[in-house]
């Protein structure tokens, strides 16, 4: 188990913000109590209209160049082709290098989700794993977690922006590369879509990724070494389904320093990041204080070549 309080200083910062987000610091919030279930028309120029005096000047601009014109055109011509030709080739190549590139992405995602042997499938039936159950808890957070029903259940209070914590499988592995991926579902609560849940990844001490959802529509991934956080992504993307109680698989594709991440088995993102191999778990990041809310975690899976 791994618990972090508010506080981390923002080392490197790579902010591509749709979705406003961020881990600031606060003062310590009071002592949170255990939860508990409840029910649940395009612009003009001037040249567009030209006076009667511009259309006679460019007239008579016109008539003393005709000769050097009739001259100097087909240089022109032949240069402006060139020209032209030269910048179709190079826009071709790109996009062929673009293309290249993403396909060569998605390949590698689908050998990596579908190809690569393995390593942990866990229906959430028992609690073979050894994830940590009970309460989670400090003046920052609660959480209660519990394997029942064929998910791994949390109930989260969260008094204070910048909180967050991983909960981590006791016999779960720890990887360099690897794919991994969960079923996310918001039961109640988080309506304001400001604590974001998902993957925690890499974890080796305080350093670790995160990639995770909300519930209005938003997600954000972090690449953090101690207290910092030195890159934060922070999107909102239409693949993710915002209905009541609606569930969406989000995955991580490791391989080496590079990092691809999936909602609903379509790409939305990728970062480069210094982690050195560790284990894999689920973890919580508030963005706000927020009461009580249920989320369920289903189908954690992980893949590794």
């Amino acid at each position: 188990m791994h618990t972090f309080k508010p506080g981390r200083g923002l080392a490197v910062s790579v902010l591509l913000v749709v979705l406003a987000a961020g881990c600031s610091a606060l003062a310590p919030a009071p002592t949170v109590a255990p939860p508990t279930l409840t029910a649940a028309p395009p612009p003009t120029s001037a040249s567009d209209n030209p006076t009667a005096g511009a259309i006679r000047l460019a007239t008579r601009q016109a008539q003393a160049t005709r000769s050097r014109l009739a001259t100097d055109a087909p240089l022109a011509s032949q240069t402006a082709a060139a020209a032209a030709a030269s910048t179709q080739a190079a826009a071709a190549l790109d996009a062929a290098t673009a293309t290249a590139a993403i396909r060569a992405t998605v390949q590698a995602l689908y050998n990596a989700e579908n190809n690569w042997p393995e390593r942990v499938h866990e229906s959430f039936a028992d609690n073979q794993l050894g994830w940590p159950l009970g309460v989670t808890q400090d003046q920052y957070l609660a959480v209660t977690s519990t394997v029942a029903g064929g998910s791994y259940q949390w109930l989260a209070t969260i008094a204070s922006s910048g909180a967050y914590t991983n909960l981590v499988a006791a016999r779960g592995p720890s990887l360099g590369d690897f794919y991994a991926g969960v079923t996310v579902t918001f039961v109640q609560g988080n309506d304001n879509g400001q604590s974001d849940y998902g993957l925690a990844f890499r974890l080796a001490g305080e350093d670790f990724g995160f990639f995770g959802i909300g519930k209005t529509g938003g997600f954000t991934i972090l690449e953090v070494h101690g207290s910092n956080i030195d890159q934060q992504i922070s999107l909102s993307s239409s693949l993710i389904n915002t209905g009541p109680g609606a569930a969406n698989k989000i995955g991580v594709v490791a391989t080496g320093s590079d990092f691809n991440f999936l909602i609903n088995d379509q790409p939305v993102a990728d970062l480069a990041a210094n982690l050195a191999p560790g284990q894999i778990g689920l973890g919580v990041e508030a963005f706000e204080a927020t009461p009580l809310s249920q989320v369920n975690f289903t189908n954690f899976e992980v893949r590794a070549p």
